[in-house]
């Protein structure tokens, strides 16, 4: 490049000060002005032929510029109010070789700074909107080490998933209802290189379309009654760099899956009511228990959208198939109930036998919720097949686990927990009994009679 002339140089030093927005004055080591730009003028009111060729303190009352060029030392932030006009200056000396040579001020008027300082103010809030937001994201909490595998087709999907958490792609994961979709999006993405940024799901089947596309992409300060204001950054935004988990994704509507397919293509979102792409990167899973080719069959899902979150689909077997994960599982889930509830929980050989063989079409989740339901409502710290669920006992008793108790039985099984309410009621002392007998309609005799039994 051919070296620029001193001449050339200044000319160009010149020319950028004439066109800065800020107030620029210059003086020499004598205080007398040998520049003023025009934003000056803007800026103090003061009329750059005025001040031309003048000292500095004479025409500028209260300037700053004599105490800098006598000490050498800058003074930054000063607030200055000449008639009318308002502004900040910072004056600095000028040296050359080592030797002052003269004096610049450098000013904006309050009114600017005020609109830099909302402008910045409105960034912080922005970012504070943000950081909160990031708060709120649910940090993934289980990881592969959660996941049971003992049978051939859970130890072969857990080993792909595996595998397809150290490439970025989109998966697909299917399977019925309770199958633990959830549970592998997230194991893929805490094994992922993207496992130190957010993790977010979202149900797609419990969103109107509209109310799904403003979570997704976020919306502009007042696009519709009741929003929030200054907007709202949208999961795409809030997950950046992270995975985005769409669950149930066969149940989005049509209208809205062209919305989001250009946003997977082409790496951007619109805010609802905004003109602004922001551009975001984002890994995609998507969980379905639906067929989803049958329903780009039908024309209730796009096939390009299909492809593009299907890069590999991975699928899920039903606990019914899957026998030996069930005996793990059910020994897993019995000692984490027994140990929320402090208590030693067992299961009686029947209610073991039941479990094993119920059909469980609520899979994973279903056993969980059964087992917990059990062990708060268990007395003692054994589980019988009685204390399950109505329609689990009904397997029971259609599958012969569950034996048919004889009618006097049931009858004297009855009068027990009678009994028992009435004690509990007016108490185990002698009175409490001649009470509970009254109310029980039968004789003190009879009523100890029956606690002999």
């Amino acid at each position: 490049m051919p070296k620029q002339s001193k001449h050339s140089i200044e000319e160009y030093c010149l020319s950028l000060l004439d066109s800065m927005y800020d107030a620029v004055l210059i003086v020499d080591q004598n205080e007398r002005v040998i520049y003023v730009n025009d934003s000056f003028t803007r800026v103090t009111g003061a009329e750059k032929s005025k001040l031309l060729g003048q000292v500095l303190h004479k025409v500028r009352p209260g300037a700053h510029m004599p105490t800098v060029l006598k000490t050498g030392v800058a003074e930054l932030g000063i607030h200055r109010v000449v008639g009318n006009r308002e502004h900040v200056a910072n004056v600095v000396p000028i040296f050359r070789d080592g030797k002052q040579i003269g004096g610049a001020s450098i000013s904006n008027n309050t009114t600017d700074i005020m609109r830099i300082s909302n402008e910045l103010e409105k960034y912080r809030a922005s970012l504070k909107k943000m950081e909160a937001m990031m708060k709120k994201v649910r940090v993934t909490r289980y990881c592969f080490d959660d996941i049971i595998a003992e049978s051939k087709c859970s130890i072969d999907a857990k080993r792909t998933a595996m595998r397809l958490a150290q490439k970025d792609i989109s998966v697909l994961l299917l399977g019925e209802s309770g199958t633990g979709k959830e549970i592998y999006a997230q194991s893929i993405h805490d094994a992922s290189t993207r496992r130190n940024s957010p993790f977010i799901a979202i149900n797609c089947s419990a969103l109107s379309p509209d109310l799904l596309e403003s979570e997704l992409f976020g919306y502009e300060d007042g696009t519709f009654t009741g929003a929030r204001k200054g907007g709202k950054p949208g999961v795409f935004e809030a997950a950046n760099h992270g995975t985005v988990f769409l669950d149930e994704i066969a149940e989005m509507d049509v209208a809205f899956q062209a919305k989001l397919l250009r946003t997977l293509q082409e790496g951007v979102v619109r805010r609802v009511g905004g003109a602004k792409e922001i551009r975001v990167d984002v890994r995609v899973l998507s969980a379905t228990n639906r067929d989803l080719k049958q329903r780009v069959e039908t024309g209730q899902f796009r096939l390009d959208l299909y492809y593009r979150i299907a890069h590999i689909s991975l699928a899920l077997e039903p606990l019914r198939n899957r026998p030996e994960d069930l005996r793990v599982m059910i020994d897993h889930f019995l000692t984490r109930e027994g140990e929320r509830n402090q208590k030693n929980l067992s299961l009686t050989p029947n209610a073991r036998e039941l479990l094993l063989n119920y059909q469980w079409p609520g899979n994973i989740r279903e056993l969980s919720n059964a087992l917990r339901a059990a062990a708060i409502l268990v007395d003692k710290d054994t589980i019988d097949v009685d204390d399950f669920s109505q329609t689990i006992r009904d397997y029971g008793i259609a599958a012969d686990y569950v034996p048919i108790t004889t009618l006097k039985e049931a009858v004297r099984k009855a009068e027990d927990e009678v009994i028992q309410k009435a004690l509990l009621k007016y108490g185990n002392t002698t009175e409490g009994k001649r009470r509970a007998a009254q109310a029980l309609n039968i004789s003190v005799a009879t009523l100890y009679n029956k606690l002999s039994q």
